[in-house]
């Protein structure tokens, strides 16, 4: 009969294996480290940045010659050139600005009928003629009369144009009498634009002055 194993323990020693596994790196791990040295890199970029700026602008000046500001920051080079400056000639040329101004003030509020007088000259038919002329504000009343009364339709025609052109603002004839002979007595009123009384314009338009300081 043969023997019968009664043991249960196997003969052979088990080994534990003590090589270490390798973990792989995983791929977060790696995304973090490159954001984190790409945010040093631009973190100091812009401490940088900043110092160079703060440098430009508050930077002392290398040199203390009033004429030198090559190497200054902003501020000293302000200083600097304020230095130069003759304080007394500004302050003579904003005295200078403000008569200037006020000169200007006065001629752009000054009124003159030259203008109308002159519109009223080379704007009138030859086959009319005014007797008498009276003025208050921007409107003159004039009494006259016109070979006949298609005279005064051509002349209602070119004021119309004036009218167009804005040199008056309205215009009415009034009192139309024909006389034995045909002859058509009127009475005319006009009311100018105020910018046609304008001693200023009309002095630049004379003379060819520059246009009002801004």
């Amino acid at each position: 009969m043969s023997d019968i194993q009664s043991s249960f323990i196997p003969k052979q020693v088990l080994t534990p294996d003590l090589r270490a596994r390798k973990q792989p790196v995983g791929l977060f791990l790696l995304l973090s480290v490159v954001v984190l040295i790409i945010s040093v890199l631009f973190l100091g970029g812009v401490y940088a940045y900043k110092f160079k700026i703060d440098d430009d602008i508050n930077g002392s000046c290398p040199t203390d010659d009033p004429n030198d500001s090559n190497g200054c920051g902003l501020i000293a080079s302000i200083a600097k050139e304020q230095e130069k400056i003759d304080h007394s000639l500004i302050k003579e040329i904003e005295t200078l600005d403000k008569l200037l101004r006020r000169s200007i003030a006065i001629l752009e509020n000054h009124k003159t009928f030259l203008p109308v007088f002159t519109l009223i000259e080379d704007e009138t038919l030859q086959t009319i003629r005014y007797s008498s002329f009276n003025q208050v504000g921007t409107a003159v009343t004039l009494r006259g009369t016109a070979r006949n009364y298609e005279g005064i339709a051509l002349q209602s025609d070119v004021f119309s144009k004036l009218q167009s052109d804005e040199l008056i603002k309205d215009f009415v004839f009034s009192d139309l009498n024909a006389d034995t002979l045909g002859r058509v007595s009127f009475g005319l009123k006009i009311d100018f634009n105020p910018s046609v009384l304008s001693y200023y314009d009309h002095l630049t338009e004379a003379t060819d002055v520059p246009s009002p300081l801004p």
